[in-house]
């Protein structure tokens, strides 16, 4: 208690009773005592306001690093897009390539299978390939018999000459038989 609280005491010890001297003491003390306790909690007000404000900066400054944090995000995501299309474009390009390769392939084996076509229709168009024969023949057996053979199964070589063909002759022909001695000759 200061001093005017103790001059005030000693006045009303004076003029009031001793009881109600006690109640005002009491009444001092309690002021005191509140006052006391003000006085902590304004310190403890002003604590938590430095400590309201300190986190409040703590805030704002995750607040700006997740600021931070979001745009490195959408940077990111968007480099993984732009590498996602990328990805898509050369997986494209590969299966065009497997598809053009095989698109080569195919023409070419067309192209070999036109020219090899060709090829033998010539050979089979040629004068000598064109005899066909149906039916049997009777050919002698090694006893003197004859034998029935179908024309399957009888192997021999002809040879006939092109419509075109012509021979010469040396002259030197006994028989008169035209194409069976002297040079051949293209006309």
């Amino acid at each position: 208690m200061d001093e005017l609280s103790n001059g005030l005491i000693e006045a009303l010890k004076q003029n009031l009773p001793e009881m109600q001297v006690k109640a005002v003491t009491n009444r001092l003390k309690e002021y005191d005592e509140l006052k006391g306790k003000l006085e902590r909690s304004e310190l403890l007000v002003k604590s938590h306001l430095q400590s309201l404000e300190f986190k409040e900066t703590e805030i704002n400054e995750l607040k700006d690093n997740l600021n931070k944090l979001n745009e490195r995000i959408s940077d990111f995501m968007k480099r993984e897009e732009s590498l996602k299309e990328r990805e898509l474009a050369c997986e494209t390009k590969e299966r065009n390539w497997d598809k053009e390769s095989l698109q080569i392939q195919l023409e070419s084996q067309e192209k070999l299978n036109s020219t090899m076509f060709n090829l033998i229709s010539q050979v089979f168009h040629s004068p000598v390939y064109q005899t066909s024969q149906q039916g049997f023949m009777n050919i002698r057996n090694n006893y003197n018999g004859m034998d029935r053979v179908p024309f399957e199964q009888i192997i021999r070589q002809e040879a006939v000459t092109p419509v075109d063909h012509k021979h010469i002759m040396n002259g030197n022909n006994s028989t008169n038989t035209q194409g069976s001695t002297g040079p051949v000759m293209n006309c």
